[in-house]
């Protein structure tokens, strides 16, 4: 692919793009195709899921700009490694002042993306993973184009190590894994396949859901799971999906029925290596809750 200097900022938006731009900086220029770098080695993320996939892809020693959230260990698994690296809050002025060779973006749509695309900075497209077969392709595409593939079939090879460990009940029991508000994800995402490890069955679509998605309280009060993992935002930190959980009536169903799980959101949301801490820690649970697990 040759790449081309990049016309002005007047040339490709006009007038009127520039007044809406006051504080964009002067344009670094870009490398030809003959100087530029045959793998990338400076690169900007501008979304929690690409952040965690680049930490895990990046060879060591390459310039990473992340999200602020990726700091952030209320919201990253990954934030004592993320905290290394520079950051930005996916403004343009930020990416183009950090001069990046690569920008990874969830989705191509936004105003941020388009217009480093009309700059001519290289933005590849990475959506968030709704499985773990999706997380490992996204995963080996990066690497592929960093040139550490190796090292990320190594990585995928030790997670699958950990998940195969993980002990599996000795009979299969339901269960419904709720976010915030008592949201239920659809069939076929990492909330099922995070549960299937351990031997639950996801039960979350017997329940009719609200144009949100959410599962109506009086739904589970009526009909409750022999397990519910609720998915918490951040350990200690007050939210609506706790005055959810902690409603008089589902209470008084969940102390005589149902067992709760608590696990950080985090840990199964975008997949990455801490799914199998995901797995692993509700494993656990579930035995300090008295399931019964195969010898």
């Amino acid at each position: 692919m040759t790449w081309h200097r990049p016309r002005s900022l007047a040339a490709r938006l006009g007038l009127a793009g520039v007044l809406l731009l006051p504080t964009l900086p002067t344009l670094p220029t870009l490398a030809t195709a003959a100087t530029r770098p045959e793998f990338p080695d400076r690169i900007v993320s501008l979304n929690l899921c690409t952040d965690s996939l680049l930490l895990e892809a990046a060879p060591p020693g390459a310039h990473l700009s992340l999200t602020r959230l990726s700091q952030d260990p209320g919201l990253s698994p990954l934030a004592a490694e993320a905290s290394r690296h520079a950051s930005n809050n996916g403004r343009v002025e930020e990416v183009v002042k950090f001069k990046p060779q690569l920008v990874l973006a969830a989705n191509g749509s936004g105003p941020a993306v388009q217009l480093l695309q009309r700059l001519g900075y290289r933005v590849e497209i990475f959506p968030p993973a709704e499985t773990l077969a999706m997380y490992e392709e996204a995963l080996i595409r990066l690497a592929e184009l960093l040139a550490t593939e190796r090292r990320a079939r190594h990585f995928l090879q030790k997670l699958h190590q950990r998940l195969k460990a993980i002990p599996h009940l000795a009979m299969p029991a339901d269960a419904v894994l709720l976010s915030g508000n008592g949201y239920v994800r659809a069939d076929g995402t990492l909330s099922r396949e995070l549960l299937a490890v351990v031997g639950l069955e996801d039960v979350g679509s017997r329940y009719t859901t609200t144009t949100q998605g959410a599962v109506p309280l009086e739904l589970l009060v009526r009909d409750p799971p022999s397990w519910l993992v609720a998915g918490i935002a951040s350990a200690g930190t007050p939210s609506l999906a706790d005055e959810y959980l902690g409603h008089p009536a589902l209470q008084s169903v969940l102390d005589e029925t149902t067992r709760v799980v608590p696990l950080p959101e985090m840990l199964w949301t975008c997949g990455g290596s801490y799914f199998a801490d995901a797995a692993e820690a509700l494993s656990q649970a579930l035995i300090r809750g008295g399931a019964r697990v195969q010898p």
